[in-house]
């Protein structure tokens, strides 16, 4: 496919991964939307957004986009945020509705800036979302900041 370093991988979809662009390259030209999965981020949630350009001004590009999210989180210990209320048992799954609003810079042909404010549907009865790393607080919004790198 033109444009694409992967062969495999359609044009219109864009993988993330813990946040960061994975095959550095942005919509191609004249593509107003795409879509997004994003996987391992930090604030331990995944979205699968429809994105679409709003405008684009050569290196700066705005978005919106609208999707589900998918969030693992814990409940059911009462006011003990010890060992049991992180245990297998006490781990639950939500999906809910997602959406976003963001920017990148494409400093040079390597490095982009990027910042984003999403937001996640979350379960009412989550008290911690789980993560890579470990647990983290459960927040609706969030705004993100992100500086990539392309090594080739």
């Amino acid at each position: 496919m033109p444009g694409n370093s992967r062969a495999e991988t359609p044009d219109w979809l864009h993988h993330r991964s813990g946040g960061r662009l994975v095959d550095g390259t942005a919509p191609p030209a004249g593509s107003d939307l795409c879509v997004v999965l994003q996987e391992d981020r930090p604030d331990g949630t995944e979205l699968v957004t429809a994105r679409y350009t709003m405008r684009d001004y050569g290196a700066l590009r705005t978005y919106v986009g609208a999707g589900v999210n998918r969030a693992q989180y814990f409940h059911g210990a009462g006011d003990d945020l010890g060992p049991t209320l992180f245990s297998r048992r006490n781990r639950h799954t939500s999906l809910g509705a997602a959406a976003e609003l963001g920017a990148e810079l494409r400093v040079t042909r390597r490095v982009l800036l990027s910042a984003d404010l999403r937001w996640a549907d979350l379960d009412a009865r989550a008290e911690a979302l789980r993560a890579e790393h470990g647990p983290v607080a459960v927040d609706p919004l969030l705004l993100g900041l992100a500086v990539g790198y392309r090594f080739r």
